[in-house]
């Protein structure tokens, strides 16, 4: 009976040892899975800054653009605004040049005429007419 004892208080400290070994291991195991989860995680927060760091990058970019694009609108803007004076001036001047062409046709039609029916001037017209040219 004492043998009988013996083996099972033996079976029993092995089945102990055999579970107590399982368990250990299976904390092993699940520490070395923290480990690579830790890992993992670490460099996915390292990843995480550096794509921080280019989108930080990027909109300052963005903003510079914008900077530069606005500069660009207000100089549109104002050539805009210097090309319509322009059209206005050129229509001011297109309408002078009208009138001016419309007084060298009347100025011509008269030198015309007077070479066609010169003034005859006698006497005191005469006179005058000679000193004004000397």
């Amino acid at each position: 009976m004492n043998f009988l004892k013996d083996i099972l208080l033996i079976i029993s400290f092995a089945l102990v040892v055999f579970f107590g070994m399982k368990y250990f291991n299976k904390k092993d195991d699940l520490k070395i899975k923290e480990e690579k989860l830790n890992i993992e995680y670490k460099k996915m927060e390292n990843d995480k800054d550096s794509i921080n760091k280019i989108i930080f990058k990027l909109n300052m970019k963005i903003d510079s653009i914008r900077k530069i694009n606005n500069g660009l609108e207000i100089e549109i803007k104002k050539q805009d605004i210097k090309i319509i004076e322009s059209e206005k001036k050129s229509i001011i001047t297109q309408e002078k040049l009208e009138k001016m062409i419309e007084k060298i046709k009347v100025i011509r039609r008269k030198i015309k005429y007077l070479k066609q029916n010169p003034t005859k001037k006698v006497g005191n017209d005469l006179t005058e007419s000679l000193k004004n040219k000397l």
